[in-house]
């Protein structure tokens, strides 16, 4: 068979009618690119002079590709856009309340899981229950599973967001000059969010003599920085006489902050300084923050 059969043979099966496709395969490829219409299944296709086919495949073709790159185009859309983006599921802590789980959507949004708590205005760390996004006014910011990221909430939308400062070295410094007195191991281990401060007596005397605990820290909650003098500090977290440890929040501590010092006195029922830990300095190193928007 020369070319010249050959051509002849195609072109005279490439007339014959196409029988129609099956109804299951039209449902399968049509939800596979997303078209939601009532299009009927396709009716016998007739014979039709070599011209006019060619014309028609390439018009068909062309249609084709057209819905799949709309298709692909709105997918594309849905997945930059942050409005339409997925939730992202975080377990919310404040200074006043408890942990409650929530729900960021795609626009900054916050909702409880319970569909019945609020979040006031305010300063919250949110710990992500997955990686992902966390959107907020302007941007969004990179969030690994279980890592904690600093959220300023207003009007129950994510308004701000900063990566939780990482404790870096701890550094034990020998009490101050202007104190004589010691008496208080003071050791510190990193939390979530923050860090818990553990502190003993050095003798059994000395603890049976602190009737409260004065935790000063710098900065303090308002962002000055002091010098921790027991005398004229004031007192970041008062705590009684059996207290031994205490959990601090970093949420309050300004973005790119490089440390944090503590000092813990113990005062006995007269006022008097008894007990003395030294001031104990906490290098901070900060995350880089990642927006998307």
């Amino acid at each position: 068979m020369n070319d010249h059969d050959l051509h002849d043979q195609l072109e005279r099966l490439g007339r014959r009618p196409v029988p129609p496709p099956r109804p299951e395969f039209v449902e399968t490829l049509l939800a596979r690119i997303q078209l939601t219409d009532d299009l009927s299944v396709p009716s016998n296709v007739v014979p039709m002079r070599r011209q006019n086919w060619a014309k028609a495949r390439f018009a068909v073709v062309g249609v084709a590709a057209a819905v799949l790159l709309g298709a692909v185009g709105m997918v594309a859309l849905a997945q930059d856009s942050p409005e339409a983006g997925t939730s992202i599921g975080v377990t919310m802590a404040g200074n006043t309340t408890f942990d409650r789980e929530a729900e960021v959507d795609g626009s900054g949004q916050l909702k409880a899981a319970d569909g019945v708590t609020t979040f006031p205005d305010g300063d919250y760390t949110a710990t992500c229950k997955e990686g992902g996004v966390i959107a907020y006014e302007g941007g969004t910011i990179a969030c690994r599973t279980d890592e904690p990221v600093v959220v300023t909430i207003k009007d129950g939308r994510v308004f701000k967001a900063h990566n939780v400062p990482q404790l870096g070295v701890g550094e034990q410094q020998s009490p101050t000059t202007e104190v004589s007195i010691s008496g208080l191991d003071l050791t510190w281990n990193p939390v979530a969010a923050g860090t818990e401060l553990s502190w003993s007596a050095t003798s059994s005397s000395t603890a049976d003599t602190v009737a409260r605990y004065h935790v000063l820290r710098s900065p303090d909650a308002t962002g000055v920085i002091g010098t921790l003098d027991p005398n004229t500090t004031a007192v970041y977290k008062e705590l009684p006489a059996d207290a031994d440890s205490f959990k601090d929040d970093f949420s309050t501590v300004a973005a790119n902050t490089p440390k944090v010092t503590y000092r813990v006195v113990g005062f006995d029922s007269d006022g008097t300084l008894v007990a003395d830990s030294g001031i104990l300095t906490l290098n901070l190193g900060w995350v880089t923050t990642s927006s998307t928007r």
